[in-house]
This record gives C-alpha cells, sequence and structure tokens, in this order.
C-alpha cells in the first residue's frame, strides 16, 4: 500500500501493476493545540470558502477521483459556550528578510572564507512584517545548520528597544568559526516572547580555510565612493598594519575590529589607522548615509604567533573607541615571557618608559582628535607591539567627576567563551577558548566541580576530551580584586559511543583530502573509494592502485594499520601524487564522525584529512 503517483513511477519502470486503489474512504482532519480557538476559526472559515466556492469539489476529483456526491460534507462545528465577554482581536507575528548587511554567501555559492576560531559578526536587515510590537522578549534563535558545529557558537539575540509594525530593524549575533576547515550553514529564525517562532529563516553562511600563505594585500571591490585599503594582509605578532579609507558622501563614517560597538567608533570620511593585532582580527569599514543605508568593507589581518618575542597578552583602554575631551583613560596591560623593557605612548610621546610588565595607567588627552595608545614590549627575541585608537570630541559632560585618589578596581569581565562543539561521541574531543578583561586578575577553566586550567592566560585556548556518557558543565571563572567574579556556563553532551556511528559494511567516497598543507579535491576524472567490513578490515580503489588494511574503532576513535596496495606505477604522475598523500592522511587517523552521509577523519591534533560522501 503506498500513495499513487510513487505506485504509477513502479509501474512505468516496469516489472509491477496497480491491482486495486481507492479501497476506502479515509477522512482526516487538523490537529490543533487546545485553546487555540482563534487559528481554529480561520482554518474553518477556509475551508468553508473553498468549499462554497466548488474548488474543495475540484481539488478533490483531480487528485482522487472521487465524485463529488461522495464527497461527504464539512461537520459543522460544535457551537461554542457563550463567553461573559468577547475576546479582543490578537496582533499577527510577522518578519521578512530584506539584506544581508555583511558576510553575503551569495546563496552559498560563494561563502566568505574565515581562518578557523576567528570570532564574528553576522548581520541582517529585517522587517517587521506582521502587526505585533517587537519588544525586548523578541529574540533571533538558531535553528538547525548543515553540520553539528553549524550553530558557531551563537547564542539567543534579543530585540533592543522596541520595533513598530512595518518598520525595519538591524540584528546582529556574535559567532565563532568553526575549527575544522569546510562549508558551513546555520539557519535562525525570530521567536516572540512566547517562545513560539515566526517568520522567514535567514541564514549565516562561511567556508573555513586554512592559514594562507604570505600574500600581497587584499584588493577592494571597486566603489565609487568608497575606498578601503591596507599594506598588509600577514604579519606576525608585535608588527602592526596601517589602514586607508576615503569615503564619499556618507553621513558618518565608522572604523573597528569586527565584533565591536561599531558606533563608538567614529573616524573621519578620509584617514588612516595604524593597528597592531595580537591575533587574526578583520577590521571593518562602515559608511552610513542619510536614507538610512549602510556600505561595508572588510579586510582581514592574518596574524602568525612569534614565540621568541615578548608576548602581549592584555591591553585595554576604557573607554574604548570615543571619549569627551578631559576625559580620563584608563590603560591596562600585561606582558609575558622573556621582557627587558616596556614602554607605554601616546602619538608617539612616550608615557612610560620601563613600565611594569602588568599594570595600569590613567591619562587624559591634551586635545580633540584621534589618539593612539601604543604599547612596545622588546626583549631579547624581538619586539611586540599593540595599539588601540580613540576619537577625543569635544563635549561637555553632564557632571565633571574629579578623579579619586583611590579609585575602585574594575571588575572581571568575561569578553568572549566558547565550547565547540555541543555535542559529542564518547572519546571526541571539544575545543575551548576564552577571553577575558576589565580588573581580571585569575581566571580558571572547570569542567562540573573539577578544575581543568588554574592561573590560565586572560585569552587562550585548550582541547578537553570527557569521555564518559552525559552533560558537562564547562565554566569559565574570571576572578578580580575585592573577591569580584565574573563566570559563564556552557553544557556539552556527551552520547555512548556503542552502536553509534558504525563504520562496519559501510562504503564512502572521497570528496576531498589533506595534500599536507590544505584539503585538496580529486584530480578531475579520477575517483576513490573505501569500504569498511566487518572483522576489522577495509579495502578500496586509489584510482591507480586497489588497497587494503585493518582497521580498530572504539566509540569516535579510529585507528588504521597494515595498510597495503598492489604497488603499480600510474602513466599520470599526479595521480601518483594524489594516492600517495590519500594514504599518508588516511594512515594518520585517529577520530572520526558520521554526520546523515558524510564521513569525516580527523588526525590526532583534531585536523580533517579526509571527506568522504556515501551511506553508512
Amino acid at each position: 500500500v503506498l500513495d499513487l503517483q510513487p505506485a504509477e513511477i513502479a509501474v512505468s519502470e516496469g516489472g509491477v501493476k496497480i491491482v486495486g486503489q481507492g479501497l476506502n474512504l479515509q477522512r482526516f482532519a487538523i490537529a490543533l493545540a487546545q485553546g487555540e480557538k482563534e487559528l481554529q476559526e480561520q482554518i474553518n472559515n477556509a475551508l468553508t470558502e473553498l468549499q462554497n466556492s466548488g474548488r474543495l469539489t475540484e481539488i478533490v476529483a483531480e487528485y482522487t477521483n472521487i465524485k463529488p456526491e461522495q464527497i461527504p460534507p464539512l461537520p459543522t462545528p460544535a457551537p461554542e459556550k457563550p463567553t461573559p465577554a468577547p475576546t479582543p482581536e490578537g496582533c499577527i507575528d510577522g518578519m521578512a528578510f530584506i539584506q544581508d548587511l555583511n558576510l553575503d554567501d551569495n546563496n552559498m555559492k560563494n561563502p566568505p572564507k574565515m581562518p578557523p576560531g576567528v570570532p564574528f559578526q553576522k548581520g541582517w536587515r529585517i522587517q517587521n512584517s506582521g502587526t505585533c510590537e517587537w519588544n525586548s522578549g523578541y529574540k533571533l534563535v538558531y535553528v538547525s545548520g548543515n553540520t553539528p558545529l553549524a550553530r558557531m557558537g551563537g547564542e539567543p539575540t534579543a530585540v533592543q528597544g522596541i520595533v513598530p509594525a512595518g518598520k525595519q530593524y538591524d540584528m546582529w549575533v556574535d559567532q565563532v568559526s568553526p575549527l575544522y576547515a569546510g562549508a558551513y550553514q546555520g539557519f535562525w529564525q525570530m521567536v516572540n516572547d512566547k517562545n513560539r517562532p515566526f517568520g522567514e529563516r535567514i541564514w549565516v553562511g562561511i567556508e573555513v580555510v586554512g592559514p594562507p600563505t604570505a600574500t600581497p594585500a587584499a584588493t577592494q571591490t571597486p566603489s565609487s565612493g568608497m575606498a578601503f585599503t591596507v599594506n598588509s594582509t600577514n604579519i606576525t605578532a608585535g608588527q602592526c598594519v596601517v589602514f586607508n579609507w576615503a569615503v564619499q558622501g556618507a553621513q558618518n563614517t565608522y572604523f573597528y575590529p569586527l565584533g565591536s560597538n561599531w558606533p563608538d567608533y567614529p573616524v573621519p570620511p578620509v584617514s588612516s589607522a595604524t593597528e597592531c593585532p595580537t591575533a587574526t582580527t578583520t577590521y571593518e569599514l562602515r559608511a552610513a548615509y542619510s536614507n538610512g543605508t549602510s556600505e561595508l568593507r572588510q579586510i582581514q589581518i592574518f596574524v602568525k604567533p612569534d614565540t621568541a618575542a615578548p608576548q602581549i597578552t592584555r591591553f585595554t583602554i576604557d573607554p574604548p573607541g570615543q571619549a569627551a575631551l578631559g576625559q580620563s583613560i584608563k590603560i591596562v596591560w600585561q606582558v609575558e615571557g622573556n621582557v627587558t623593557n616596556v614602554q607605554l605612548l601616546r602619538n608617539d610621546t612616550v608615557l612610560w618608559n620601563g613600565a611594569p610588565h602588568a599594570g595600569s595607567f590613567s591619562d587624559i588627552p591634551p586635545s580633540t582628535g584621534t589618539v593612539a595608545y601604543k604599547l612596545v614590549a622588546a626583549g631579547p627575541g624581538g619586539t611586540s607591539n599593540a595599539q588601540h585608537n580613540i576619537t577625543v570630541v569635544n563635549m561637555t559632560p553632564p557632571t565633571a567627576t574629579p578623579i579619586p585618589p583611590t579609585p575602585q578596581p574594575d571588575p572581571p569581565v568575561i569578553l568572549s567563551f566558547s565550547v565547540q562543539p555541543t555535542s559529542i561521541i564518547s572519546g571526541a574531543c571539544v575545543h575551548i577558548q576564552w577571553a577575558a578583561g576589565g580588573g581580571v586578575t585569575k581566571v580558571e577553566l572547570k569542567r562540573d566541580s573539577q578544575t581543568i586550567l588554574d592561573n590560565a592566560p586572560f585569552s587562550g585556548s585548550a582541547q578537553d576530551c570527557p569521555h564518559d556518557p552525559g552533560s558537562y558543565v564547562y565554566r569559565l571563572i574570571t576572578y578580580g580584586q575585592n573577591n569580584t567574579q565574573d563566570s559563564r556556563d556552557i553544557t556539552v553532551t556527551v552520547a555512548s559511543a556503542s552502536g553509534d556511528l558504525p563504520l562496519q559494511n559501510s562504503t564512502w567516497n572521497v570528496t576531498n583530502y589533506w595534500n599536507g598543507s590544505q584539503l585538496a579535491n580529486l584530480i578531475p576524472g579520477s575517483s576513490i573509494w573505501i569500504k569498511f567490513s566487518s572483522g576489522g578490515t577495509f579495502s578500496g580503489n586509489s584510482a591507480c592502485n586497489n588497497y587494503n588494511g585493518s582497521y580498530s574503532q572504539s566509540g569516535a576513535q579510529l585507528t588504521i594499520s597494515n595498510l597495503v596496495n598492489t604497488g603499480q606505477q600510474c602513466a599520470d604522475p599526479s595521480i601518483m601524487d594524489q594516492e600517495k598523500a590519500y594514504y599518508s592522511a588516511l594512515e594518520s587517523s585517529a577520530s572520526f564522525t558520521i554526520n546523515k552521509n558524510q564521513l569525516a577523519i580527523n588526525n590526532g591534533s583534531g585536523q580533517t584529512v579526509l571527506n568522504y560522501s556515501g551511506k553508512p
């Protein structure tokens, strides 16, 4: 017994015939949640209109061949008991997508490329297309994605303020690119203050790539009114870059690191800025026009760590971005490693030579304009730089507050904290990344009540591999003076490995492989496949030779051994090179994941070295 259309397709392919159809008339009903009176009335009204217009009869006749006189009439709804007062008509929620504010993936045909583990912001312009007013109870939440990592650390983001019906709103969500190469697409949807989803689904799409080789500075997309360039996109930690821009016709211009609160970073329409990022950072130039639209440009600076030079693990200024003339600026820093001298400068004027390795300093800029605060740490292994730029404007604060002689210490602040992925198989690992600021003096990382890292760096990353199935709470705790604390929790679910992700009796085709520096596609016209048999053996063909060997699986852990091949020499040397790289990647196997019909094999460092498609 099956539906008519698939049955007719089967008949057309031969070997079977339809022996009967329409044996028994069936009646169907639409089930609603209890109390949904308004929706029930709307559905009943629509069905009645379809029946009265004759369209319902036409649909039944077209798809079922049932005669009109055989169609049972719609049941008459039971009369509602009268209520003391009529229920006022409710409003309707609606959301329509207007445009991407950044990171346009062109319907996933050309997703923006990012290195692994980089924080970023995704922005959409959406419209309240319903009749309900949006308030802080309305949120954009993650729904699903093409892989378990597609959430990319994004959290539900609430509407700020009030958005009346018909108005547009710019929504931004903080995320972090996954640690493994590949394309990621995560879908998001609005929910109301009762947590009911509504409106169109929107998505963020990126492609994670490995660290690039040194390349010339990126050429920006030509724009008649906007130019944005940098002298280098690949530097070593401690080096600086110079940005230049020219914007025409904009009401306001902003330049900032991606993920910052961009209204705090106004700049002149034609200017330049020196930046000394300590980690790979994306910078954004935003032009805001009088008609309410914005134009964005992005340049990513790839930073290679310099382990020999001193490491600037903290350099913050408060307030960031913009300050009033006469306002005190607080600067906090920490330098680690082999350090011989630390200098603090304002616009190339030395404020403190021989500064301590960790300390703070208050400064009042003497005039308006752009002020660059720079920290220079020198040691036998080299020199490291870090710089923050602020704009000093001439505005009088409502109440002038003198600097107290003994200011209260700033509380510790968690700037970011992510654990990826949040759902794993027993034996797999999670990657933890964090950054702390404010008046932090100590950072501690825990799994449930167990301390994983004590006296951790203020910004850093770690890997943890919980073994037993269950739920684990990872907690990042920052400590400050006067017993102040800040903490953040993320829950990770560990599923049992028994019976999960079986490899035995499955066949897979290679989609890409690790060639020693990056994941590469197969040479056109070639194919590589592998079959995992029961009993711990595998076999396959690598486009030139047949091969086989042994494997062992324990949960998500995978070990490959005794790999041998038929040893033939192929006419095409590139096929031989591809085969050699494939064997090397396969022999480095340490773990694997299966997501629907996709198999990914990772090496001992967690790097994906082989991607397959097929049926498990």
